[in-house]
């Protein structure tokens, strides 16, 4: 079962942008889960989708080695998704050469804003947004174990309710 995430809003607003989606968190943050999800989403959106991961040595080195080809491939979809994208040697590079040479979309994730700054800085300025996946905030743990006191504290919190008794 998917549990929803505070960030998916924010992201959404960008979905139709031109700029690169950028998502950083923590080992175990839900990254991989949530490009899961925003890939179902654009599908649900009639979007064509190639969702990759960095941790496929066959796309990684396609990427590091033979962008041309890359982006040939990438080309024929609306939207690309990279998973693992610290993984890949000229990261920035490349994905400003995909960025300025196609009109595909480009979402990435990875370990660490540094890791991914360092990789994408210099070569990405203005054309990158980057949105930070942490753990589970409070109200996403309460939506995902106990959607009663989920509701009850949203309630409150928007003065439907003004006392609990």
């Amino acid at each position: 079962m998917y549990i929803h995430r505070n960030i998916e809003h924010k992201i959404e607003k960008y979905l139709d942008h031109k700029e690169v989606i950028s998502i950083v968190g923590p080992r175990q943050s839900g990254k991989t889960t949530l490009l899961n999800y925003v890939a179902k989403f654009l599908i649900s959106k009639n979007k064509k989708i190639k969702n990759i991961t960095f941790e496929n040595n066959y796309d990684l080195n396609l990427f590091n080695n033979d962008i041309e080809s890359f982006q040939k491939i990438s080309e024929s979809y609306d939207v690309v998704i990279i998973d693992e994208f610290q993984y890949a040697n000229n990261g920035g590079k490349n994905l400003k050469y995909l960025f300025d040479t196609s009109k595909t979309k480009f979402i990435i994730s990875g370990l660490s804003s540094l890791e991914l700054r360092f990789q994408t800085g210099k070569y990405m300025v203005g054309r990158i947004l980057e949105f930070q996946l942490f753990p589970f905030s409070f109200d996403e743990f309460l939506r995902s174990n106990n959607q009663d006191l989920f509701t009850i504290k949203k309630d409150f919190q928007s003065n439907k309710l003004s006392r609990i008794y």
